[in-house]
């Protein structure tokens, strides 16, 4: 068994259920890379999961909502951005590591099932950008941790990617998504995924596309934030 994140060997017991099973999890953490990544802790925003001493309304989701007064985000993260998930991250995205997808397969399955919704939607990449990487990042998270999804949402071509942008341009960057096809009409809840919420301009821009449909609630979830 290695680990799914420095593919160095772990060495333990295995588990009754690990001999009694022909197919071992390739998704599991060594002990130094596991004090790497830090989950997010129980006192958080409630609207988009920062880490922070208290469980009220953060200051950003303050002032988005002062834009947004409409919106009810519902945001789930799974753990911080810190460095050792910016190292990872820039491994999966950039440097096409793709074998990452199954890092934290376990943990993103348990989430999302926890959701309990009828369609779970990735953030979409442009066709060009795409092309490039080979992937699509969200798509192969959700793939590793055998989540099926549906393509509801497809990003506008000409538009530069998230990376490559200021915290300034993220915030006042125009609509990047469009619908791509008609919702199913049994469908009550969507919950669309990304890989990293920062300044959360990415995720509201996706959560409006759906706002033809008011009787549908939107929740979203990402690995990082």
């Amino acid at each position: 068994m290695e680990c799914s994140n420095c593919r160095q060997p772990i060495i333990r017991n295995l588990t009754i259920l690990e001999y009694l099973l022909p197919i071992r999890s390739s998704a599991e953490l060594c002990l130094d890379c596991q004090r790497k990544f830090q989950k997010i802790p129980i006192t958080h925003c409630p609207m988009c999961s920062r880490s922070q001493d208290s469980s009220s309304v953060c200051l950003d989701c303050q002032a988005w909502l002062r834009v947004y007064p409409e919106v009810n985000l519902q945001h789930t993260a799974l753990y911080q951005y810190n460095q050792g998930m910016k190292e990872w991250m820039h491994r999966f995205k950039f440097l096409g590591d793709i074998q990452l997808a199954g890092t934290f397969s376990k943990d993103l399955r348990k989430a999302i099932i926890r959701q309990k919704v009828d369609i779970i939607c990735p953030i979409p990449l442009a066709e060009e950008r795409k092309n490039m990487r080979g992937y699509n990042q969200v798509e192969e998270l959700l793939k590793a941790a055998n989540i099926p999804y549906q393509l509801l949402l497809a990003k506008n071509e000409n538009v530069s990617p998230q990376s490559e942008k200021s915290r300034v341009e993220r915030l006042n960057m125009g609509q990047p998504f469009h619908l791509a096809k008609e919702i199913n009409s049994d469908a009550r809840t969507i919950l669309i995924v990304d890989d990293v919420y920062t300044t959360g301009r990415t995720i509201l821009h996706a959560t409006s596309c759906f706002w033809t449909y008011p009787k549908i609630k939107i929740t979203t979830l990402t690995l990082a934030r």
